[in-house]
């Protein structure tokens, strides 16, 4: 598959990690954090270095009000001037993960503002891989977690409310996947499937596109810390702080690649099929 790149001048310091739940942030981001470790120290899974686009605090401390106070709307038509803030703050690179699609505020400006950002990473997987990984994550029946994938006006954490994260608007599979494939940012498309087949390739283009140095050692060594199983044992362990209260599996489930065919019945894959195929077939995936 041909990279989805589009070069432009970078401006700010976010590095964006844009996927859709269950698509493979989180093993990204224990690869960056891997990566950029001091040499010798341990990688910890409940310490990872990108932190939420999303995280309220953080956006509460950006603007200098209580988020919890507005709504959808006021929130959306601020969180751009939260980003540069945020961009500005920063002496280096910011690696944050997001699972909104990009989108145009209420007021018609870009949420992630290209004078915040450096680049993006945008992952992609199978979506009836997605379904099976998001029922378990969200707590949810398989039915429920495909009509969600479905719905183009799909939100999270939309009830939130004072909690921990804003409303995302997530959009359905194929929407939040052509957000990213066609904004204006220089954007790098990753298919989870090939992050499995080979990751220390993979992560090789995300650190190029970056524009970071290649260390092939600390390179090496980042793949094996974020082998999978390394990290499921880490979860055992110790317990893993982005697990949801819902989830009924976890979090670091299987990290394999076409268990749907064991899960999904004909009707629910015809479901996903009968909505998403005409990008499944962008991505290659087979019907």
């Amino acid at each position: 598959m041909a990279d989805l790149n589009r070069p432009a001048p970078p401006t700010g310091q976010i590095v964006w990690l844009a996927s859709y739940p269950k698509s493979g942030n989180t093993w990204l981001r224990s690869l960056i954090t891997a990566y950029l470790k001091p040499l010798g120290q341990t990688l910890d899974i409940n310490t990872l270095s990108a932190q939420g686009a999303a995280t309220r605090a953080a956006l509460d401390d950006l603007l200098g009000l209580a988020t919890g106070d507005l709504t959808r709307a006021e929130l959306r038509n601020l969180l751009h001037r939260a980003y540069r803030a945020w961009s500005r703050r920063q002496d280096g690179l910011l690696y944050l993960k997001t699972h909104d699609a990009y989108d145009i505020s209420p007021r018609g400006e870009p949420i992630f503002a290209q004078a915040a950002t450096r680049c993006v990473i945008h992952l992609v997987r199978e979506p009836r891989d997605v379904a099976v990984s998001a029922m378990h994550h969200w707590g949810l029946s398989l039915d429920a977690t495909i009509t969600r994938m479905n719905n183009p006006g799909q939100w999270v954490a939309e009830d939130a409310d004072g909690g921990p994260w804003v409303p995302q608007k997530l959009s359905d599979w194929s929407g939040h996947a052509s957000s990213w494939m066609n904004c204006p940012l220089p954007t790098l498309t990753l298919r989870y499937e090939d992050m499995l087949e080979n990751p220390k390739l993979q992560f090789e283009r995300v650190l190029n596109f970056v524009g970071l140095d290649i260390d092939a050692g600390r390179l090496a060594q980042a793949v094996d810390d974020c082998g999978f199983g390394r990290l499921q044992a880490q979860e055992r362990d110790r317990g893993f702080v982005e697990r949801r209260r819902t989830s009924t599996a976890q979090f670091f489930r299987s990290g394999k690649a076409g268990g749907w065919r064991q899960t999904l019945t004909t009707d629910q894959s015809a479901a996903i099929l009968a909505v998403h195929s005409d990008m499944m077939r962008r991505f290659g995936y087979p019907e």
